[in-house]
C-alpha cells in the first residue's frame, strides 16, 4: 500500500517540513529501548544500506555470482568481475 499526499493542499510545505524536522529531532533525542543502539526514523535504515551499497557494492550470494557469470559467458562478456 502506498499513499501519496500533496501536503501543500493542507499546509504550507515549508512549515510542514519544519514541523517534521522538529519531530525527527525529538525522536532522535529519545532514549533507545533495551538492546537498541539508537532511535531511527522510517526510511533511515534503508538510506544507510543504500549508502553502504553505493560505496562498497551490493553483496551477492555465491549462487547469484555463478548465475551472472554463466549468463555473461553465454553472451560473450567477461565474467571475471562477478567472480
Amino acid at each position: 500500500f502506498v499513499l501519496a499526499i500533496h501536503v501543500g493542499a493542507f499546509e504550507d510545505a515549508a512549515r510542514f517540513k519544519s514541523r517534521m524536522d522538529d519531530i525527527i529531532r525529538q525522536l532522535k533525542a529519545s532514549r533507545p529501548g533495551p538492546g537498541v543502539d539508537r532511535v531511527r526514523v522510517p526510511g533511515e535504515a534503508t538510506a544507510e544500506t543504500e549508502e553502504q551499497y553505493r560505496a562498497a557494492g551490493v553483496p551477492l550470494t555465491d549462487a547469484t555470482r555463478e548465475a551472472l557469470a554463466s549468463v555473461a559467458e553465454k553472451v560473450g562478456v567477461d565474467p571475471s568481475p562477478v567472480r
